[in-house]
């Protein structure tokens, strides 16, 4: 599950670049700038509108087990 996180990031930023790069040599630099803070916007949102859904408590209960020794 963590593959598909790893690999979305790095389409996101792929498309990121990609529309940076073609605004600037079709618009101008300063259109790219408005156009990265957009993207940064959406990401923004992106990274809350999912934090809602994350439930910490079953992160944690999942990480905190108990250590068996093997004695007793």
């Amino acid at each position: 599950e963590k593959a598909i996180w790893f690999w979305f990031a790095v389409l996101w930023h792929a498309i990121v670049d990609a529309v940076a790069v073609y605004v600037g040599q079709q618009i101008s630099m300063v259109a790219v700038e408005g156009i990265v803070a957009v993207f940064a916007i959406l990401s923004i949102a992106l990274v809350i509108w999912l934090k809602r859904g994350f439930n910490d408590n079953a992160v944690m209960e999942a990480q905190i087990q108990p250590i068996e020794t093997g004695a007793g």
